[in-house]
């Protein structure tokens, strides 16, 4: 069974972080409108695996937007899900198997 592909996607939530995100990625990777998988419209910029921890790491006080990821089979593309909990309190995320499992994922992702 091969493994999971997933697109990533970053929704600013204001507009100085929509104006961070316009330098840094491809115009045609711009804004689009897509549904999560609780039926809500997001604006999101496609982006690669890795520019979420970058944008996270380099962010500033202004700086306010929501991760979403969505996986991609050869029959569709499922909805996008929020995954921002993967930035939050590195304490507990040792702890939860469901944050170890989407941090492996980009760990396989980055080294491939």
């Amino acid at each position: 069974m091969a493994k999971p592909t997933y697109e990533w996607f970053i929704e600013p939530l204001n507009a100085f972080t929509n104006e961070s995100l316009s330098m840094e990625i491809p115009s045609e990777n711009a804004t689009r409108e897509l549904v999560d998988n609780k039926g809500k419209r997001h604006n999101v910029w496609l982006c690669s695996s890795e520019f979420p921890w970058r944008f996270w790491n380099s962010r500033g006080p202004d700086t306010k937007f929501n991760v979403f990821r969505r996986k991609v089979t050869s029959q569709s593309k499922g909805k996008i899900e929020k995954v921002n909990f993967i930035f939050r309190r590195p304490y507990l995320q040792r702890k939860n198997p469901k944050i170890q499992k989407v941090q492996k994922q980009l760990k396989e992702i980055s080294q491939s």
